[in-house]
């Protein structure tokens, strides 16, 4: 069929607002430039309410046709006299216009030409429906590309699960993350918790089996063993779909590799917590650990011990040797320390040469003695310090809850006492608390604090003492003592303050 030499064709796009914007014309319109307006939906109601009906506009004198005759205006600047105009339609809105046009004079369109115009704007919808879906899946591409980029730069792997035949999908960066690749493990939830720990695999599981019975999703840690023995940390967060009927469809979920977070958040808490030196729990842990055994003891009714150490003529190591050996020394004695305790207990260093240990549940005395014993026997044996043998004796006060205070501070404070008891009966020993070593501490500081007050007050005397020879029965000498002459109490008992003073 041969087309009248008057008649062009072309093909209009709508706009966004509904109006027909030029795409690509050859028509009698005068030199349209492709992006103007052509027609838009205000100016030409009636025009368009017949395309969104889905109508072929079939004029045969477009300037009488009540369809088309608001074009006039429009129609004959250009020299067009009939019209035949195809909507096409892409998911129930106008997206495009076939466009035939007559310049010579009205007539009638002939069936052929109507049906050759449906048959084109059918292949022109097949192809703007292809240009479109090769343009999603080129967005689809790119999306998922940046979304590959995005969770390989957060450490961040996805997965999905599928009800209907247990399916299993893994994104490649969650292959990368767990350590394995796709041509070695195939992905499943039974492959997937054959890589968690086995210390946290049954309640990964479990974790996973009360999202999908709660029908909400699941947050959790883990660790996870990769093929090459390497150990990592995992946040996981999923999310269960349902159908209407509350069946679960499907689970989505990701994997956070949270190692190195959990590796700061250790070392966080070992400088808050714990012995820069020995690694053994400092002061301010010690203290929440004897909190939280007063209270367990006090509501079950049960008491525990606590030992307090300090080593013998740590000083002399120091001085002589030096401060790094002195601190090979406090580490040895840590080490040996944790060897003969149990896994319940606690040792802390406090601080120069100092260890408490805290004993739950021990409260009777023989057993007390026996874990003392055994501490003191394992801290006698020689340790070597380069090329000196040093012996790291200790002393040992012991105080028990309640019998010896009902608070850390007493506790502490009389196991203290009774440490310094240890040391005054000789050294390398331990010594239970008493009320009386209380006193006798009580008496010491004040003691001390008379010393003090006595120097500032020259309070002190030289007493002499002469020495004579048996033999030539002559004077050869004299002792200087020296004593205390309070103005209260008079003359002071060298026994009560020299060993005080010399310390």
């Amino acid at each position: 069929y041969v087309w009248p030499r008057a008649a062009r064709g072309g093909l209009v796009g709508a706009d966004r607002h509904g109006g027909l914007r030029l795409h690509r014309l050859a028509s009698l319109r005068r030199d349209p430039t492709p992006g103007d307006v052509v027609l838009d939906v205000a100016n030409y109601p009636t025009y368009f309410r017949h395309l969104h009906r889905g109508e072929i506009i079939d004029a045969a004198d477009a300037a009488r046709d009540p369809r088309t005759a608001e074009l006039s205006h429009f129609l004959a600047p250009n020299g067009i006299r009939a019209m035949l105009d195809v909507p096409m339609f892409l998911s129930g809105e106008l997206r495009a216009l076939l466009c035939f046009e007559l310049a010579d004079r009205p007539r009638e369109w002939t069936p052929e030409e109507m049906s050759f115009a449906r048959a084109l704007a059918q292949i022109a919808v097949q192809a703007l429906l292809t240009r479109e879906r090769i343009h999603d899946l080129e967005a689809l591409r790119q999306s998922e590309q940046r979304l590959r980029l995005a969770q390989r730069a957060a450490g961040v792997g996805s997965w999905e699960w599928r009800a209907d035949g247990d399916a299993v999908w893994w994104s490649d960066h969650l292959y990368a993350l767990f350590g394995v690749t796709p041509d070695r493990v195939t992905p499943s939830m039974e492959a997937f918790l054959g890589l968690v720990h086995p210390d946290d695999r049954l309640r990964v599981r479990q974790a996973l089996a009360d999202a999908v019975a709660r029908g909400d999703g699941a947050q959790f840690d883990y660790r996870l063993i990769r093929p090459n023995g390497d150990e990592r940390c995992f946040l996981e967060a999923s999310h269960v779909e349902r159908d209407p009927s509350g069946r679960a469809l499907r689970i989505i979920g990701t994997a956070l590799d949270i190692t190195e977070r959990r590796q700061q958040a250790q070392r966080i808490e070992e400088l808050a917590f714990y012995d820069n030196l020995t690694g053994l729990p400092n002061r301010a842990l010690f203290a929440d650990r004897i909190e939280r055994c007063i209270a367990v003891s006090r509501r079950l009714h049960t008491g525990f011990a606590l030992l307090f150490l300090d080593l013998d003529n740590f000083k002399q190591v120091n001085d002589s040797l030096g401060h790094s050996q002195g601190d090979a020394l406090l580490r040895e004695v840590a080490r040996r320390l944790m060897i003969c305790l149990r896994e319940q207990d606690t040792v802390s260093r406090l601080g120069g040469d100092e260890f408490v240990i805290l004993l739950p549940g021990l409260t009777d005395t023989d057993a007390v003695a026996a874990v003392a014993h055994r501490l003191l026997g394992a801290l006698r044996a020689p340790v070597q310090l380069g090329e000196i043998e040093v012996t790291a004796s200790t002393s040992m006060g012991i105080s028990c809850f309640p019998e010896d205070g009902e608070d850390a501070e007493t506790l502490i404070r009389n196991a203290d006492t009774a440490m310094y008891a240890a040391k005054a009966s000789g050294r390398d020993g331990m010594s239970f608390f008493t009320p009386s070593m209380n006193a006798q501490a009580v008496r010491r500081l004040s003691i001390e604090a008379g010393l003090r007050r006595a120097l500032e007050r020259e309070e002190f005397e030289l007493h002499y003492q002469p020495v004579f020879a048996i033999k030539a029965g002559q004077v050869y000498g004299a002792e200087a003592l020296l004593r205390w002459h309070d103005p209260a109490r008079g003359l002071i008992p060298p026994g009560e303050f020299l060993g005080v003073a010399e310390q």
